[in-house]
């Protein structure tokens, strides 16, 4: 049976109001008593003084960042008629204390008469697998230029397909957003397997190390006149023998430079086709060095250590032979320098 709301009512009217009595171990405390608001701060200590030595949170330990890894580089090879040199050349490259996987191989062969060819794809398909990347343009005839009298002679014909072949390698190294490019003759013999990192460490926009020959001749100049000619000065000599020592501004390096590509005014620089404002003379090497100074780029040379050797200059009228026995020349003097 249900009960009335009414009746429930009356009942609960007429049933007398219960007290709690305090018992003597029952305190009576409002929300803002002093105790309750010390009860935390309470636990708090507890918890605190349970906990591991680090705190009741273990303290998080983040790894430290990596080191950045080393700058790409491309290195361009161009070989012609290179056969004596090339396993002295090649050996000193896969030498180099730097990183292959960071490394990309340029190369391109023209106008052989001799085993060049061969002897680059054999190398190439050797190490393809241990560099980053193996770009190879081989270019089996003709063997000759035009106006061409010998292996040795440059006519203009060779020296516009030069630097049309070095401007390929930049504009790959460009293309594939490379740090550095380092171009390196075929009969320069970098012994020092540090070479690459040295060059990279003194931050220049164009930087060459200085090669050693049995004579006076090296891959710089230090004076140039203004028709664009070799002009000797007096700081030559006391810098190819090492008199004075550093990393010197020149007017000219070649046959064995590192381009830094990231620098902004590197943008500007080209090996072909010549400035519009160039008058100097037909040479690969002129060319380049023009393009730097017209884009107000620096080029140094560094002699601070022994980097390496390179071939003194064939004459026009030289054979292949002729060229092999002066590079086992200056191989030979090398190393009795090195042995000393």
């Amino acid at each position: 049976m249900e009960r009335s709301a009414s009746g429930e009512a009356s009942k609960q009217a007429t049933k007398p109001a219960s007290k709690r009595v305090p018992s003597a171990t029952t305190s009576t405390m409002s929300p803002c008593s002093p105790a309750l608001v010390l009860l935390p701060a309470l636990v708090l200590l507890v918890l605190v003084s349970v906990s591991p030595a680090g705190g009741y949170f273990a303290e998080e330990k983040y790894p430290e960042e990596s080191e950045m890894q080393p700058p790409t580089v491309v290195i361009a090879i161009i070989a012609r008629n290179a056969a004596a040199s090339l396993p002295y050349y090649l050996g000193a490259l896969e030498r180099l204390r730097y990183p292959k996987d960071r490394i990309s191989v340029w190369a391109a062969t023209d106008h052989n008469s001799d085993n060049t060819t061969a002897i680059l794809r054999e190398w190439l398909t050797a190490v393809q697998k241990l560099y980053h990347y193996v770009e190879w343009r081989p270019m089996d005839q003709p063997v000759s230029y035009v106006g061409e009298s010998g292996p040795k002679h440059w006519p203009a014909s060779r020296y516009e397909y030069v630097m049309k072949l070095k401007q390929a390698a930049l504009n790959f190294a460009r293309k594939r957003w490379a740090d550095y490019i380092l171009y390196a003759d075929t009969d320069n013999i970098v012994t020092n397997p540090d070479t690459l990192n040295l060059m990279i460490a003194e931050n220049k926009s164009v930087i060459a190390p200085m090669l050693d020959s049995p004579g006076a001749y090296s891959n710089y100049w230090c004076g140039i006149t203004p028709q664009g000619y070799y002009r000797r000065t007096a700081e030559y000599f006391p810098t190819r023998h090492r008199h004075r020592l550093g990393c010197f501004p020149v007017p000219m390096v070649h046959s064995t430079l590192l381009l830094d590509l990231r620098k902004e005014g590197m943008k500007a620089l080209a090996f072909f086709p010549p400035h519009k404002d160039y008058s100097w003379p037909y040479d690969d090497i002129i060319v380049f060095a023009f393009s730097c100074r017209a884009a107000d780029i620096q080029m140094y040379l560094c002699n601070k250590e022994r980097y390496g050797y390179l071939n003194v200059p064939a004459k026009p009228h030289h054979t292949l032979e002729d060229d092999s026995l002066n590079f086992v020349h200056v191989h030979l003097e090398s190393i009795s320098k090195h042995a000393m």
